[in-house]
């Protein structure tokens, strides 16, 4: 295993803007991906569903693939300079350095030395473009391995396996009232006040936190209404992300949001399962045994954001997350640490090998 290939790989992925959506640039780099492998004379495949293009190998008949081994080359969009990227003190830097092309790097880099135990023990490769926006691609796949054992998902998680994780509702909440003309209020219905009147109500029942924590969160996150400065809105629109607890029910969420705000529509735009994975099952009890192997302490983490191993356990099958040591995902100095990707290269290298 050669750590430079992998920070060589990591670079030339991220010089290569794969925002999600752009569907020109999210081509270019499983091209890029796909061409590594090539190199390398490892066999694999692009499959496309709804458009977007999915690199797989290893176990290329996804009917016989036991495990799996995930990670998403799509970043956030960011400036042209955060797609420069810059070696420095130990660190990769640059966007998606740390989510998550520093995981795909090392899957790549490492492929001819992994194929042949893939094939064995049928462990499926996969890299997709579009994680940020949900990762349906992934979701489809899954349900083309009827025998998968369990996944592992890599995202930048301090190295520590995150095997829970907050579920995701996401909905609009829809105001109706009836306009008119600016000096005369009294004619009209405001419907921006009825949101915004029943979203103090809420945040008095539902204040937002000032500190970490693992119960349910809501994100009032965008707001519109009115077509004049001078016209009472007709209709107004409040979008809303919500996380959470595993714990609670989110049928009985969405129910006491829709008592407070009575006089609006709400819609549901997505609703996703949480991530839960057993300690026990063979997944994690092997995978904690090459964390100790490479003198990492296993540490179950708990994660507020999703990733698309959400997918997975919502159809029982057991998923973990993983990977490096990095920092300020999504923002402008995203890094990722060289040696932390030495230690995940070590940990996967391990479990590939004994599972």
């Amino acid at each position: 295993m050669n750590n430079h290939s992998v920070s060589s790989i990591l670079q030339k992925l991220i010089h290569i803007p794969s925002v999600t959506g752009d569907t020109k640039a999210c081509k270019q780099i499983i091209h890029e991906a796909h061409h590594v492998l090539n190199l390398q004379k490892v066999k694999s495949k692009v499959i496309s569903l709804h458009k977007k293009p999915i690199l797989i190998w290893g176990e290329l008949d996804l009917g016989k693939t036991t495990w799996l081994i995930n990670s998403h080359l799509d970043v956030v969009p960011g400036k042209p300079s955060q797609f420069i990227p810059k070696v420095s003190k130990g660190k990769i830097w640059g966007r998606g350095s740390a989510d998550t092309k520093s995981s795909c790097a090392i899957i790549l880099a490492n492929s001819k030395h992994w194929v042949s135990l893939a094939n064995d023990k049928h462990i499926t490769f996969m890299l997709v473009v579009d994680e940020e926006v949900g990762g349906d691609t992934t979701k489809l796949v899954l349900q083309k391995m009827p025998k998968l054992k369990g996944g592992i998902f890599f995202e930048p998680t301090n190295e520590q396996m995150i095997v829970h994780a907050k579920g995701i509702i996401q909905l609009k909440i829809i105001a109706e009232g009836k306009a008119c003309h600016g000096s005369r209020p009294w004619g009209g219905d405001n419907a921006l006040e009825k949101l915004t009147h029943s979203l103090t109500k809420f945040r008095l029942k539902h204040p937002t936190p000032t500190h970490e924590t693992r119960s349910t969160t809501f994100n009032f996150s965008l707001l519109s209404g009115g077509t004049a400065i001078n016209q009472v809105p007709e209709s107004a629109t409040l979008w809303c992300d919500i996380r959470w607890n595993p714990q609670d029910d989110p049928q009985t969420i969405i129910s006491d949001l829709k008592k407070i705000f009575q006089d609006c529509k709400v819609k549901i735009l997505k609703l996703e399962s949480p991530i839960n994975c057993s300690h026990r099952s063979k997944l994690c009890e092997s995978f904690v045994l090459s964390l100790k192997t490479n003198s990492i302490n296993p540490i179950f983490g708990f994660e507020h954001g999703s990733s698309d191993a959400r997918h997975a356990t919502a159809r029982n099958i057991p998923a973990i997350v993983f990977g490096p040591v990095g920092k300020n995902l999504h923002g402008p100095n995203e890094w990722v640490s060289e040696k932390s990707l030495s230690k995940v290269q070590m940990v996967l290298d391990h479990w590939i090998k004994n599972i």
